[in-house]
């Protein structure tokens, strides 16, 4: 099992077959929920980024950061985040382009020997699908910073909804489940 799990943390096993599936509807009218946003992540993924950003405030930062970066960035305006912030998490800054089709691409070069690095790209993905955009994960061989190999990830498309916070929404899950728990135990 240890080579199949290397393998998947290398990208090298195959994707779904089938485009993914929300665990509930998600609503066709009108504009969508934080929830229905929820529900747009992989339900293992979503379960790694709700339990990192609950335990760990350093998760929380990095999503904070690419989620920043990312809703920024897609809206066409200039992300304003401290000007090193990628230098713990990539290798370069990452590059965004706009295509005529009004789709943007950003691009994300990973250490492939980071120890973090493979737990960046899940946080990220998280991040991505909670926003409707696309993103794709694969080594490239790329030299950069003296290293020859990295894992790029391409995020494409169009940012929707604009007003959710995914770091919002796990906290305010989390503030319900407490008093749910408190008042479960008044009760008994």
């Amino acid at each position: 099992m240890a080579g199949v799990r290397d393998r998947f943390f290398e990208g090298e096993l195959p994707g779904p077959l089938a485009p993914h599936q929300p665990r509930s509807r998600i609503s066709q009218k009108g504009p969508l929920t934080a929830e229905d946003m929820m529900n747009r992540i992989d339900n293992r993924l979503r379960r790694i980024v709700v339990k990192a950003c609950s335990n760990s405030y350093a998760a929380s930062k990095v999503v904070e950061t690419f989620e920043e970066f990312l809703v920024a960035s897609f809206a066409d305006s200039k992300p304003k985040l401290v000007e090193d912030w990628w230098d713990d998490l990539l290798l370069e800054p990452p590059s965004i382009t706009s295509r005529k089709d009004l789709r943007s691409v950003a691009q994300f070069f990973f250490d492939a020997d980071s120890t973090t690095g493979g737990f960046h790209r899940l946080l990220l993905h998280a991040v991505c699908q909670f926003h409707g955009l696309h993103a794709v994960s694969k080594m490239v061989d790329i030299t950069i910073d003296s290293k020859s190999k990295s894992r790029a990830l391409n995020v494409t498309g169009v940012l929707g909804e604009k007003k959710f916070r995914l770091l919002d929404h796990i906290a305010e899950r989390q503030n319900d489940t407490e008093a749910q728990e408190r008042l479960s135990a008044l009760a008994l």
